[in-house]
């Protein structure tokens, strides 16, 4: 939870703040993160952790994908890895191990 608050503390004015998801048990985030000591005044909140319609679904990680190609968003990539280790991927997520995102790529 700390983590959370100092990177909130540390957006910019308007920034932006894409929220893909959850390891690890209930997020909690409070409005006033975001003001006091914090710099992200009017910082804005992207979620992509509810249903879609069918119709629409993978436009959020089209978003997220998007956002990463032009680089208005720099995700810290803790660990690079084949498709076929998604389970050891995800028991480094949940057990806290990995520092960063988990980018899995497919065999050629």
């Amino acid at each position: 939870m700390v983590e959370r608050i100092q990177a909130i503390r540390r957006m910019a004015p308007g920034g932006h703040l894409a929220w893909y998801g959850n390891v690890g048990g209930a997020a909690e985030l409070r409005l006033s993160d975001f003001f006091g000591h914090a710099r992200g005044w009017n910082a804005h909140i992207v979620g992509f952790i509810s249903p879609v319609p069918e119709e629409t679904l993978g436009e959020d990680l089209g978003i997220l994908a998007d956002l990463v190609a032009d680089g208005r968003l720099r995700p810290h990539i803790g660990r690079t890895d084949d498709w076929i280790r998604t389970p050891e991927a995800f028991v480094a997520l949940a057990d806290r191990s990995l520092r960063g995102k988990a980018v899995l790529t497919l065999g050629h």
